[in-house]
């Protein structure tokens, strides 16, 4: 069973935590190819490209120039620690211990705009680069397309063994596994919350959720999926009635 996450647009610079057990993304060329087309960027076309604030430009236009194709050790965070926002926030893996990043390298893995197919042990250097974001270079008019099958290709590849899929990565990073086609056992938990007669997902709740039945499934070293319908954190419970083999809705009154 692999569980699956998006990045987030926030980072932590560098966290020392595991520096021995630190693996290399399988995707590490790629990542490489990239970052020199983002090295070439100036600050307005940064700011411009990634919608984002001067402030923002000019700290992710400074990233870009540091960051290196064979970083020292100390330069890099295990992604599982690397990337802060609500779905993080929900996992704080910062309190969990070392086995539990550990076991966490086996079962859980990130979708990244930059590094593709991550690993939660990878090392990774600060960045911004979202999957989704409308960028056109002279080799690729998406980073969708830039990255082809090559994430679905990996994802195939283990799940020749661990058969199934937890899916609790946004569709803008699930989009690129082209999940439909992937042939596996696919199981989507979706986390709502009673809206007058009606159960609604409510973005920030969700996200927070995401993050906190990865945890639960790293503390509880699950394998099994039907143990995760024993999740009952932050007052959601498994409802029956409102799921379907594929997803499985989660319910707060």
């Amino acid at each position: 069973m692999l569980v699956f996450l998006s990045p987030a647009k926030t980072m932590e610079a560098i966290n020392h935590r595991l520096q021995d057990s630190i693996t290399t993304p399988v995707h590490i060329d790629k990542a490489i190819e990239l970052m020199a087309f983002l090295k070439k960027m100036s600050v307005e076309e940064v700011i411009r490209t990634m919608k984002v604030s001067p402030k923002l430009g000019h700290m992710n236009y400074d990233r870009y120039q540091q960051w290196c194709t064979d970083p020292k050790p100390e330069m890099v965070t295990p992604a599982l620690l690397a990337y802060r926002g609500e779905v993080f926030n929900g996992l704080s893996a910062d309190t969990i211990s070392d086995d539990d990043l550990k076991w966490a390298n086996d079962h859980v893995r990130i979708l990244s705009g930059l590094y593709g197919y991550l690993k939660a042990l990878d090392g990774v250097q600060p960045y911004r680069l979202e999957l989704g974001i409308k960028w056109k270079t002279e080799i690729f008019n998406t980073l969708y397309e830039f990255w082809g099958t090559a994430m679905k290709e990996e994802a195939q590849r283990e799940l020749d063994t661990e058969k199934t899929l937890i899916n609790l990565a946004s569709g803008e990073y699930s989009k690129a596994l082209s999940l439909k086609k992937i042939g596996y056992n696919i199981i989507t938990p979706e986390f709502k919350d009673l809206r007058g007669d009606k159960y609604k997902v409510v973005t920030i709740y969700a996200k927070h959720q995401r993050g906190a039945m990865t945890r639960f499934i790293i503390q509880n070293r699950l394998t099994n999926p039907q143990d995760i319908k024993g999740y009952d954190l932050n007052g959601y419970q498994y409802n029956e009635n409102e799921s379907s083999n594929e997803k499985w809705i989660f319910t707060r009154e």
